[in-house]
Order: structure tokens, then sequence, then C-alpha cells
């Protein structure tokens, strides 16, 4: 007789509905007109709410956890952060998709099963699940990416992350197969078992899982992909891939080492050092020499996930909290950017050229205005989300010791400003006649108002958001 293992299914329902939430979204699409596609935005922003509020209301008065999934608040927190992307894209990507004929129920399906894969990762409790997650999540970037098939920049980007993200997913593979060699399982916590007196082939495996993870999160060295695939992705799957994608990481990167790490020695340590030192440089002083803001958007991409990258390094509570505090501002801020380089960038020729937001403080002041509390909160300054975010991030690493380390962040925190306030000169000090003013539609002014509360509210007012994380901690 076989015996049917218990499963608690309050735990998988975050998933099972994000899943379910996906097909039916594909199902609708292909009962509709070809005059009715505009209804799928709005029947998977209804499936995106639901799913957050059933999952919510069955996780948050009842967490608990598995061999294999947890359902404490730290994977409620992160489930709701990826939600909140989701929303974001879905509410500003309709404009960019009818404006280029790819009007189409794939791709909300497809960011829905985005969103899904980045839960699976910041809620597993095994590797292979972790893995799971990373490969749903990938594989629905992949065809994002190249969403734009008439576009050769489209094409070229999703086939060059397709082919890094899979070399890199052997990356992880085979550190799971060392740490599965030496600890006889997957299972994250029976690792700190071996972490006392770690082998070679543990710390071999420990490392390959960190680069696997530092690919996702575009840490120099690993970071050479994403500014051609920001640039050449569709504007809104770029937003989804530099916040979710980013986020999920991280989170993925707390679950497997915020214990384990500590017991491994100071050789990966020393080594996240100098990763979080280079990719706050190269990425700021890279972004300094751009003239198109994707791309100067995609390297501040690199530099904010070095100063991510100090927060991890402290591996204490603190740490814990900055991130997911900075993350959850740094979600919003960026999609925010990004969806008004995508409306700015129909006065232009199609490459979203800085140059292009010349006299939109005039011509378009509401954007003007939006764009200006993004990018003040990705310089950090108060009294933003973004500036908290950096102090509680910066405060853990030099409670922590690393006091150097904090001095390269601030100073390169500082250097950020440089090339933020630039497009800030551009659209308020700068004119061109040849440049006609834009027009947008409602749900974008919506989630660019619903971005800029956020992120102004949590500036001025960071305690109950820090309230919420000092529950879901690790």
């Amino acid at each position: 007789m076989i015996a049917i293992p218990q499963i608690d299914y309050s735990l998988l329902l975050p998933h099972i509905l994000l899943a379910a939430a996906a097909i039916l979204v594909i199902l609708f699409d292909l009962l509709l007109p070809i005059d009715k596609k505009s209804l799928n935005q709005p029947v998977s922003l209804i499936l995106l709410v639901l799913a957050w509020f059933f999952s919510v209301r069955a996780l948050i008065p009842n967490p608990g956890t598995s061999a294999m999934l947890h359902g404490d608040g730290f994977s409620v927190f992160f489930f709701s952060v990826f939600i909140i992307a989701a929303i974001l894209v879905i509410l500003t990507a309709d404009a960019y998709l009818k404006r280029n004929n790819m009007n189409t129920g794939e791709f909300y399906a497809l960011v829905i099963f985005a969103a899904a894969g980045a839960s699976l990762m910041a809620a597993a409790a095994d590797l292979i699940v972790l893995f799971l997650g990373l490969e749903v999540m990938s594989i629905s970037l992949y065809v994002l990416a190249g969403f734009h098939r008439e576009r050769l920049k489209s094409n070229e980007a999703a086939l060059k992350y397709f082919l890094l993200g899979a070399f890199f997913s052997g990356f992880l593979l085979y550190g799971i197969v060392l740490l599965y060699s030496v600890a006889g399982t997957t299972n994250i916590s029976a690792l700190l078992d071996y972490s006392a007196s770690p082998s070679v082939p543990m710390l071999i495996g420990a490392a390959l899982v960190l680069i696997a993870f530092g690919f996702k999160a575009s840490l120099v060295p690993l970071h050479f992909w994403s500014p051609d695939v920001y640039d050449g992705a569709p504007t809104p799957v770029s937003a989804f891939m530099a916040t979710a994608a980013k986020a999920a990481a991280f989170a993925a990167m707390l679950r497997v080492f915020y214990y384990l790490l500590p017991d491994l020695g100071i050789n990966l340590s020393s080594a996240l050092w100098v990763i979080a030192v280079l990719s706050m440089t190269a990425g700021n002083v890279i972004a300094l020499m751009q003239s198109n803001i994707k791309r100067m958007l995609a390297y501040s991409s690199i530099a904010h996930a070095g100063y991510l990258l100090t927060g991890f390094l402290a591996l204490n509570e603190a740490g814990v909290a900055g991130i997911m505090f900075y993350l959850f501002a740094y979600t919003l801020m960026n999609i925010g950017a990004f969806t008004i380089a995508s409306v700015i960038n129909v006065r232009g020729k199609g490459d979203y050229q800085i140059s292009d937001f010349a006299g939109a403080g005039t011509k378009n002041p509401f954007l003007a205005v939006m764009m200006a509390v993004f990018l003040f909160s990705l310089a950090g300054i108060p009294p933003t989300a973004g500036f908290f975010g950096k102090f509680y991030l910066f405060s853990a690493a030099l409670d922590a010791g690393y006091i150097y380390l904090v001095v390269i962040a601030v100073l390169n925190s500082a250097l950020s400003v440089f090339y933020y306030l630039r497009v800030l000169v551009i659209m308020f000090m700068q004119a061109d006649e040849e440049l006609p003013a834009v027009k947008w539609s409602p749900t974008i002014s919506l989630a660019l108002i619903l971005c800029a509360l956020g992120i102004l509210n949590f500036g001025i007012f960071p305690g109950s958001l820090l309230r919420f994380i000092g529950q879901a901690g690790l």
C-alpha cells in the first residue's frame, strides 16, 4: 500500500494561485475577439489582487514551514513585493504593447508566471525547489525579453539572456550537486549541520551557488549581460527584470546563506566584500558615461546590487531588514523610472536617449515631477524611501564592522547623484522645441502616482513598513 504524504496546501497556495492566474489569462485571451484584447489587462490585475488577498489571508494568521517550502513572514513579504511589481508592470505595459501591436494575453501570463517563480525562490526550504522557482522565473523572462519579435535588439537580448542564463543555471545545479555530495540532502536547514567544519566540496558548492545568484542580481563581474538585455528588452520587461528578478536573487541568497555563510570561513566574505566594491564603483562610473537612459538605469542597477550586498555582508537582523526595505523601495522607484523612460521615448527615435527628456519640465510637468521623485530616491536623497533604505543598509554594515566598505558605499552614492541630476537638468533647464509633448494612459498615471506615494510615504514614515519587516525576518 502506498503511503500518501501529508501536504500542507496553505504553503502551496500562493504559488498555486499565481500559476492558476497565468493559465486563466491565457485561456481568457483565446476566447477574446481581436478588438477586445484590451480586457487582458484588467483581468490580469484582478487575478493578481485576488491571489495576493487569499494567500496573505491564509498565511499571515497561520505561518508554517515544511521540508520543501516556507510560509513565514519573509516569504509573504517577498510574495507581496513580486505581486506589486507585476501589478505595476501590467498597469504600465498596456500602452507600450498597443503602440507596438503586441497586446496579447501571453505577455501578462508570462509576467505572472515570472512572479510565481520568484515567489517560489523566496519561499524555498530546499535547493531543488529553489532551482525550480529560478527556472520558472528565468524561462518566462527569456521569452519576455524577446517579446518584440520584429525588433532585432529584442531578439538579441532574449538570445543573450537565454544563453548566459542557461550557463549560470549549470553553476547552480553543479553547486547543489556538490552540497548534496557532502550533506546527503538538499534541504537548506540540514546543510547547517555540515557547515561548522566545511569540506572543500562544500566550499566550492557554496561558491557556485553564490555565483549563480550573483548573475541574477547583476553583480560584478557577472553583470555584463544586463545593460544589453535591459536596453533590448521591451521597457516594461526591463523594469520587471531590474526589480523582481533582483529581489528574488537576494531573497534566495538570504534563505541559503544567512545562517550558512558565517560558518564557511572568511574567504567567501572577503570575496563578497570585493564584489560589493566593484559593483558599486563600476556601476556608477560607467553609468556616468551613458547617453541612453535605459543603459544608464541598467548600470545604476548594478551599483544598487552592490549596496544591497553591503547589507547582506552584515549578516545580522538589521542587514536583513535593510535589504527588505530597500528592495521594496527600489521596486517602486525603478519601475517608475523605466515607465517614464518608455513614455518619453515616443518623442525620440526609439533609442531612449537622455536628450529626449529636454523640455519635459514645461511640456510634461507631471512626468517631470514624477521622474524627479524617482531619481531623488535612487540617489538616496531625503525624504524619499531610497534614503532610508541606504541608511539602514549602511548602518547594518557599520554595526558589523565593515567601516571601509560603508565609506566606499557612501562615496559611490554621492557619485551617483551626478548622473541622476543630469536627467533633471535636461528636463527642467534645457528646451527643444522640435520635441513634442507626449500623451499617456490613465493606468500609467495611476502606476506613477502609486509609486511616488509609496516612495514619499515610506521615506517620511518608514515605521509602518519596518514594523512589518521586523515581524517578517528570517
